[in-house]
């Protein structure tokens, strides 16, 4: 890997101390709670301060390592997101409309209407600043 490609120093300098600085709020979190894991992680996050301060280009294998694995997890998590969303707000939003005979669209046909276009004024939005589109 060539030195332009590795992020600078100073980026894993931040990386190592916001991680460091994370397993000790952790590490704190799991003596305060009591939990036997306390020791091990406030351990490895004075070894990762203690690196970011002193070594910080031995902690990019685990930022690069770390980076990957959040950007697989922030997609995976974008997708789960959404879907739920769609299924839990908007599914039930369009049956509701269906029910309620609703049609924001004006996609029902009218036997009366020649087309589905909708007239509007020839001089465009100016004449109509409330509604600009």
């Amino acid at each position: 890997m060539s030195e332009h490609a590795t992020k600078p120093i100073r980026e894993v300098r931040k990386f190592g101390f916001a991680f460091g600085g994370g397993l000790t709020l952790l590490g704190s979190l799991l003596l305060w709670r009591g939990k036997a894991a306390w020791p091990w992680v406030l351990g490895f996050a004075a070894v990762v301060l203690t690196l970011a301060l002193l070594a910080p280009v031995a902690l990019r294998p685990l930022e690069k390592l770390l980076s990957t694995l959040f950007r697989w997890i922030t997609a995976a998590l974008t997708y789960v997101i959404l879907v739920v969303t769609f299924f839990l707000v908007v599914t039930p939003m369009g049956l509701v409309m269906r029910l309620l005979g609703k049609d924001p669209l004006h996609l029902k046909r009218q036997p009366d209407r020649p087309s589905f276009w909708i007239p509007v004024e020839e001089d465009g939005p100016a004449s109509r600043p409330d509604k600009p589109y």
